[in-house]
């Protein structure tokens, strides 16, 4: 349904753009329930350990990458080591710490709804401005999405 109909008609790059997307939301929904599990069994660990934990398994994997890909590890500006610095500080920690206080409170089925639901209203944002849902198929599609979102958080439906 996100794709198209016509799967064969899509270049071979689009194609592997929705399979990596598929496999990223795998990846993703494993790692969810990995920290819940790995919190579950550190309650009385610190928060900030679990943190650690998470930091250098994302270290670990990025640095493998590197190395394939061939890339250096050095820094090109004191510009682009402050600002690696505050996605760093502000996006990661900050965002972990939101992320990881809250996921022992939520339903496990809840916690990948809550962390994608802000998709929605960019969807929105974009038919309405920048009218990126220039036919029915697409507007479909997106309201297939929300009305989705919809349904996995009500628990009357």
């Amino acid at each position: 349904m996100i794709v198209g109909i016509k799967w064969n008609a899509l270049p071979d790059s689009y194609q592997l753009g929705v399979m990596m997307g598929i496999l990223t939301a795998f990846l993703y929904a494993s790692f969810l329930l990995s920290l819940r599990k790995l919190q579950a069994g550190m309650e009385k660990s610190s928060f900030f350990y679990v943190l650690m934990l998470v930091s250098l398994a994302t270290a670990f994997f990025l640095a493998i990458e590197m190395v394939r890909s061939g890339n250096s590890f050095k820094i090109p500006s004191t510009k682009s080591f402050l600002a690696l610095g505050s996605l760093g500080l502000f996006s990661q920690v900050i965002g972990w710490i939101l992320i990881a206080n809250a996921l022992p409170q939520v339903r496990a089925s809840y916690s990948g709804i809550i962390v994608l639901d802000p998709a929605s209203p960019y969807f929105c944002l974009g038919c309405s401005v920048f009218s990126t849902a220039n036919n029915a198929y697409k507007l479909g599609r997106g309201f297939a999405c929300i009305i989705g979102y919809i349904c996995c958080n009500n628990r009357k439906i």
